[in-house]
């Protein structure tokens, strides 16, 4: 039985690979290696594309395999079958013309980050599809799968899938509101405000190495220590909003925080501001406190002063359950 943690060590590795291996020729031999490994992979893969496809019959998939000087970048041969398919992210010299010519009696499919005109697309006799289409499939058979089975299929999947979405830029979009993102703002000086306040036996101070915002999260990074002690610690603090409810965290990294991080019990947790402390698949390698649902209404309906005074008394819990191990 795969545990949480495996599902985080999987996502973290092709989520790194996503940064360095982010171009078309990456993401085609990450395809291809994925394929080769599960074969159930490749038949969806090749049912994104409508094709004639049996895992009944021996098979075999090649990478860029040059002829006449066209390369491919994916030649799948089933008898006497052939299949070509090209990948692309962003280019659009998609090469319709001189594969429709070379392949001629081979099955054609093209698969990119973006759309291409129907007309063209039938004049050459190819069948395209987006990468979001494909992951699109593979998310789906995931979701009719039993959710108390979890295998090393499930999980390759679910990784390879996160990889495809950063590699190719695939997000969710909804409706923009921005009425009021100057909060923002606000938020990240009432943060400044509080690690800076004193806070008895304890020294804290604002970070500023490393990035403290992304596409979901803004906040600060700050240092800690006991009053006296030599071993620091280096937090994030701030409020992270990707697909759901703000939550206000405070992060203890294994990077930067590692003599905390690997001596803190998180079941032996609890405050009033926050619940149990944990380590999940969106904080990979961190303990987080977060601000827990009660306290978090309470500060969404606050004024100001009540605001800070629950972001300081949150801040103030976590810093003295820290304290323990420092």
């Amino acid at each position: 039985m795969s545990t949480i943690e495996d599902r985080i060590i999987l996502k973290s590795f092709f989520a790194h690979l996503s940064e360095r291996w982010s171009n078309e020729n990456s993401l085609s031999d990450i395809t291809w290696a994925v394929a080769k490994a599960d074969p159930t992979f490749m038949k969806t893969f090749m049912d994104a594309f409508g094709f004639d496809f049996t895992m009944e019959k021996p098979w075999e998939m090649y990478r860029e395999i040059s002829e006449n000087d066209r390369r491919p970048d994916f030649r799948i041969e089933q008898g006497d079958n052939l299949f070509i398919i090209e990948n692309k992210i962003y280019d659009r010299n998609n090469h319709f013309s001189e594969y429709a010519d070379q392949f001629e009696t081979a099955k054609r499919g093209f698969i990119a980050n973006y759309r291409v005109e129907q007309k063209v697309v039938q004049k050459y006799g190819f069948v395209c599809i987006t990468w979001e289409d494909f992951i699109g499939m593979l998310s789906k058979e995931i979701q009719e799968i039993d959710p108390e089975i979890i295998n090393e299929r499930i999980l390759m999947r679910q990784a390879y899938i996160e990889y495809v979405r950063e590699v190719c830029t695939i997000v969710d979009i909804k409706k923009i509101k921005l009425d009021n993102i100057v909060s923002l703002y606000h938020f990240n000086n009432l943060l400044k405000r509080v690690i800076q306040s004193p806070i008895e036996n304890y020294e804290c101070w604002l970070y500023n190495r490393g990035t403290p915002y992304d596409d979901s999260s803004s906040g600060r990074y700050l240092g800690l220590r006991r009053k006296g002690s030599k071993v620091e610690v280096y937090p994030w603090f701030g409020i992270w909003y990707e697909e759901k409810t703000p939550s206000i965290l405070l992060c203890f990294g294994k990077e930067w925080s590692r003599y905390f991080y690997n001596r803190y019990d998180v079941k032996q947790s609890k405050g009033i501001y926050f619940d149990k402390a944990y380590n999940d698949e969106y904080n990979s390698n961190a303990i987080t406190f977060e601000l827990n649902v009660k306290n978090m209404q309470e500060f969404m309906k606050g004024s100001v002063k009540k605001q800070e005074e629950i972001l300081h008394n949150f801040f103030k819990e976590v810093v003295g359950e820290v304290g323990k191990v420092l």
